[in-house]
């Protein structure tokens, strides 16, 4: 029973934000990113620094993450942080600085990215210095290295300058007000995310949402947090904060349904994960919908788990298979369950949990 949670949640609770219009199928594994991602998919890697000062330890990845914010704005299909570490996790890559240009293109290769963007900063007094590179995969070769500068305090701007460049032909874009927070607040959420301890996540987080009340972004980085420690209630106030007329609201409300369920508040949680599938049908909903419909006693709301199940299997979702044979196997359909739990092994090899329910099945 816990394998079924884990897969069907997995694809999408371990990210935090995804996209405006939020949608959790691009998740459920690398094997299906690389399956069926676009080909001009992008990958941002964090920037590297020689200095090492711990005034600008957060630049790494506050780097990443706003080329990536630059970029998307631009129209790029840009593979989010939270993409980026569940891919790195899966092939077992360490989220180290000064991987090998092997690896990085290898990683890119595996979630089908078509370029990565590299590069390095330097920060001199307040004048920070940036140079970024994009590796085109078809031939392993760097672009020209773009550089730009600027003060610190215009970061933001310094990024989006780098982003038009990566990009013949546009123009500077507007991102979402929220992607660029007072620098004090960003550093913060920044901080947030890259610290280990979660006690630490949370005073850098909550820190971000105080100068920067309307930085959504941090509260759902803090649901992240709170979900890992098993406070839900808190992360489920932590997301119902969230404005219905935010860019984020339905990865929020996704998101509280989630806290909902593991609250065991399962009629609430049902309610909130079928008004959002009605919305706009979605991989990761179908498949925690099955989940509720495993968890909960029979004869409640809705259709039984393999419906719903079936619904994501046919939408691609390669967590769906196993779940689907486990479902299957459980309403005591021995023939059915063999011929998902087969696929599920077919599509991903190394998933051992598959594995043992076929062999018993």
């Amino acid at each position: 029973m816990n394998r079924g949670w884990a897969a069907a949640v997995m694809s999408a609770c371990t990210i935090a934000v995804l996209s405006s219009a939020w949608s959790g199928s691009a998740w459920a594994s690398t094997e299906q990113a690389s399956a069926k991602a676009p080909a001009s998919r992008v990958l941002v890697m964090p920037f590297e620094t020689s200095t090492r000062e711990p005034r600008s330890y957060w630049l790494g990845e506050g780097s990443s993450v706003i080329l990536s914010d630059s970029l998307l704005a631009l129209g790029l299909p840009v593979m989010r942080r939270e993409e980026r570490l569940h891919s790195f996790d899966l092939l077992r890559v360490p989220v180290v600085a000064g991987l090998s240009r092997a690896t990085i293109i290898r990683v890119g290769q595996v979630v089908g990215a078509s370029q990565i963007i590299v590069g390095t900063f330097t920060l001199k007094g307040d004048i920070l210095t940036v140079r970024a590179s994009a590796i085109h995969l078809d031939t392993g070769l760097a672009g020209t290295e773009i550089v730009e500068s600027g003060p610190l305090a215009d970061i933001f701007n310094i990024y989006d300058r780098v982003a038009v460049r990566l990009v013949p032909g546009s123009s500077p874009a507007a991102v979402p007000m929220d992607s660029h927070p007072p620098i004090a607040a960003f550093e913060q959420f920044i901080k947030g995310l890259i610290a280990e301890m979660p006690a630490t996540k949370l005073s850098f987080l909550n820190e971000a949402v105080r100068l920067a009340p309307g930085l959504q972004r941090a509260r759902i980085a803090a649901w992240d947090t709170y979900t890992d420690l098993g406070e839900h209630d808190r992360a489920l106030a932590a997301v119902r904060q969230v404005p219905a007329s935010h860019r984020l609201t339905r990865q929020a409300r996704f998101l509280a349904s989630v806290s909902l369920l593991e609250l065991k508040r399962y009629q609430e949680g049902f309610g909130g994960l079928t008004r959002l599938n009605g919305e706009e049908k979605d991989v990761t909903l179908l498949n925690n919908l099955g989940v509720v419909q495993l968890r909960r006693p029979p004869g409640n709301q809705g259709a039984r788990a393999v419906f719903y199940f079936n619904d994501a299997a046919s939408l691609e979702g390669v967590d769906s298979y196993f779940n689907l044979g486990y479902a299957y196997w459980l309403d005591g359909d021995a023939s059915a369950a063999v011929l998902w739990l087969r696929e599920a092994v077919r599509r991903n090899p190394a998933d051992h949990a598959a594995h043992f329910v076929l062999g018993v099945a």
